[in-house]
C-alpha cells in the first residue's frame, strides 16, 4: 500500500484521489485497483479542485468536450429496430446507393464510371444499375439495369434488364430482358428477350424470344420464339417457332413451326409445320406439313402432308398427301394421295421376305437387332417392320407391333438412335431381350 498515501470514498461523487499513484485506486472494500485502462482521459466535474470519475470503463482517445460511448453498453440500451416512422428523404426524394466497379463484386470501390447498387441487409444486391462493364482492356457502354437478388450479376450485354432473381446472371448478349427466376441466366445471344422462370438460360441464339417456364432453355437456334412450358427447350433449329408444351422441344430443323402440346417434338426436318396434338412428333422430312393429332409423327418422306388423326403416322414415302383419320398410315409408297378416313391406312405383310431372329441378335446397349442379309433397305433409310412373336417374349414389344426401324448397314437394323441431348427416337421401348427364338 506504500503507493497509495491516502484516499477516501465519497457516496455522491464516487472515487476521489487525493494522493498516491494516479494509476491506482483504492476500491470500498479496501483493496487496490491498478488498471492503466482506468486513467481519466477528461474530466466531468471539480470537486474541491481534483478531478472525479466514476467506475465504468474509460474509452481510449476520448478529448474533452467529446465524450466516449461504449457500443455495447449503448446496444443494450437502445436496440435497433428499423425505421418507426415514415423516412424523409430530403428535398431531392433520392437515396444514395454505393458505387462499384463491377456488379456482383459486393465490395465497394468507387469510381468515374458509376456502377450502383442498391444492396440487401446481407450484403446481396436488390436494385441493380450498370453504367459500364470493362471489357479487359477498356470500360464499355452498358446502360443496363437490374431488380432482384443477384440480378445482372457478372452481366457483360449492354442496354439489357433483368427482374427477378438471378435473372440476366453471366449474361453477355446485349439488348436482351429477362422477367422471372433464372431467366436468360447464362444467355448469350443478342436482341433476345425471356419471360418467366428459366426461360433463355444458356440460350446462344441470337434475337429469339421466350414466354413460358424453361422456354427456350438451351436454344441455339437464331430467330427462333416458344410460347409455352419447354417450348423450344433444346432447340438447334434457326427461325423455328413454337406455342404450347413442348413445342418443338428437341427441334433441329431450321424454319419449322409448331402449334400445340409436344408439336414437331424431335423434329428433324426442314421447312415444315404442324398444329394440334404432337403433330410431326419425331417428323424426318423436310418441307412436311400435319395438321391434326399425331398427323405425320415418325414421318421420314419428304414433301409429304396431312390431315386428320394420325394421318401419314409413320409414313417413309416421299411426296405423300391424305386427308383423313389414319390416312396413308404405315405407308410406304411414294407420289401417293389419298383423301377419306382409313384411306390406305393398313400395314401391308411382305411374308415372303419375313426373317426370323434370336434373342441373343437383340443388343440391348447399342439398341440394334442383327439380321444377316435382311433386305430391308439401304443404309441410312426407314422402314417398317411387324413383329410377331416366337417362342420367347419380348417385353416392351408385343405380338403383332409395328415397329420403324433404321437401316444401318446389311446385317443391322437400330430400333432407338439419339436426337440430341440424350432425347431418343424410337417407336418402341425394348427393355428385355427374351431368350428364345422370334
Amino acid at each position: 500500500m506504500s503507493d497509495v498515501k491516502y484516499a477516501y470514498y465519497h457516496s455522491s461523487k464516487g472515487y476521489k484521489i487525493v494522493g498516491g499513484n494516479s494509476n491506482q485506486l483504492l476500491r470500498a472494500d479496501g483493496g487496490v485497483e491498478d488498471k492503466a485502462d482506468y486513467s481519466v482521459k477528461s474530466a466531468n466535474e471539480t470537486f474541491g479542485g481534483v478531478k472525479t470519475f466514476t467506475l465504468s470503463p474509460i474509452i481510449p482517445n476520448a478529448t474533452s468536450p467529446n465524450h466516449a460511448v461504449n457500443k455495447e453498453q449503448l446496444d443494450a440500451k437502445i436496440p435497433y429496430t428499423g425505421a418507426t416512422a415514415n423516412v424523409d428523404l430530403g428535398a431531392t426524394n433520392q437515396i444514395k446507393a454505393k458505387e462499384f466497379d463491377a456488379i456482383g463484386s459486393y465490395v465497394e470501390k468507387p469510381n468515374t464510371n458509376r456502377n450502383y447498387e442498391v444492396l440487401k441487409l446481407n450484403g446481396t444486391a436488390l436494385v441493380v444499375y450498370q453504367s459500364n462493364v470493362w471489357n479487359g482492356s477498356a470500360w464499355g457502354g452498358s446502360n443496363s439495369n437490374g431488380v432482384g437478388s443477384y440480378a445482372l450479376q457478372y452481366n457483360t450485354g449492354s442496354y439489357s434488364n433483368g427482374c427477378g432473381e438471378f435473372s440476366l446472371q453471366y449474361n453477355t448478349g446485349g439488348y436482351s430482358n429477362g422477367f422471372g427466376y433464372n431467366t436468360l441466366q447464362y444467355n448469350t445471344g443478342a436482341n433476345s428477350n425471356g419471360f418467366g422462370y428459366v426461360s433463355l438460360m444458356y440460350n446462344t441464339g441470337d434475337n429469339s424470344n421466350g414466354f413460358g417456364h424453361y422456354a427456350l432453355r438451351y436454344n441455339t437456334g437464331n430467330n427462333s420464339n416458344g410460347f409455352g412450358y419447354m417450348s423450344l427447350m433444346y432447340n438447334t433449329g434457326d427461325g423455328s417457332n413454337g406455342i404450347g408444351y413442348n413445342a418443338l422441344i428437341y427441334n433441329t430443323g431450321n424454319n419449322s413451326n409448331g402449334f400445340g402440346l409436344s408439336a414437331l417434338r424431335g423434329n428433324t426436318g426442314n421447312n415444315s409445320n404442324g398444329f394440334g396434338y404432337a403433330p410431326l412428333m419425331y417428323n424426318i422430312g423436310n418441307e412436311s406439313n400435319g395438321f391434326g393429332s399425331y398427323t405425320l409423327s415418325h414421318n421420314t418422306g419428304n414433301n409429304s402432308n396431312g390431315f386428320g388423326y394420325e394421318s401419314l403416322q409413320y409414313n417413309t414415302g416421299a411426296n405423300s398427301n391424305g386427308f383423313g383419320l389414319w390416312a396413308l398410315r404405315y405407308n410406304t409408297g411414294a407420289n401417293n394421295s389419298v383423301l377419306g378416313s382409313n384411306s390406305f391406312s393398313n400395314f401391308y405383310i411382305d411374308t415372303v421376305n419375313a426373317k426370323l431372329f434370336d434373342a441373343t441378335a437383340i443388343d440391348m446397349t447399342a439398341k440394334t437387332i442383327t439380321i444377316p442379309n435382311h433386305g430391308f433397305g439401304t443404309n441410312g433409310t426407314y422402314t417398317n417392320l411387324k413383329f410377331t412373336q416366337g417362342s420367347s417374349a419380348i417385353t416392351g414389344l408385343a405380338n403383332g407391333t409395328i415397329v420403324q426401324v433404321k437401316i444401318i448397314d446389311a446385317n443391322t437394323i437400330a430400333y432407338e438412335e439419339v436426337i440430341q441431348a440424350g432425347q431418343v427416337r424410337r417407336s418402341v421401348n425394348i427393355t428385355n431381350a427374351g431368350t428364345g427364338r422370334t
